[in-house]
């Protein structure tokens, strides 16, 4: 609250002397335009590792069924319900909700990770392995 109330305290005052424009902050001269989006996208996109996580899932010694099932996850194309609702193969009426749980809608990084009765298996693998492990949000940030 003190730093809502501090933020709205310092804002800059409004100048009647200047006109509102609308400014495209990714390009200098404030112009919008496609080529500068594409800029800004690969810039952008430059400081994301594809090739690490990629690297630790095909080099596994993993049988490859199980590298397929991680990359499926790690590009979160799961076929979870909320997936095959989202490319139209069920309607989009269709209870997505996770069947485990029944409180959240089936999502890669629920069914893998957040459904109340999934964290609990990884609880016990973590209790059997003697370890202590704060969950990760994504199948992403598990990998890494």
């Amino acid at each position: 609250m003190v730093r809502l109330v501090t933020l709205v305290n310092n804002t800059p005052e409004l100048r009647v002397d200047k006109v509102d424009v609308f400014c495209w902050g990714a390009e200098n001269s404030g112009c919008f335009s496609v080529s500068s989006v594409y800029r800004w996208c690969e810039h952008s996109l430059q400081s994301i590792d594809f090739g690490t996580s990629s690297k630790m899932i095909w080099q596994s010694v993993s049988i490859p069924r199980a590298k397929a099932f991680v990359w499926l996850a790690w590009r979160q194309r799961i076929k979870t319900s909320s997936y095959i609702q989202r490319i139209g193969i069920i309607p989009a009426a269709a209870n997505t909700q996770c069947v485990f749980c029944k409180a959240e809608a089936e999502s890669v990084n629920h069914v893998l990770l957040w459904c109340p009765f999934v964290w609990r298996v990884w609880a016990d693998i973590f209790l059997w392995w003697g370890s202590q492990w704060v969950m990760q949000a994504t199948v992403d940030g598990v990998l890494q």
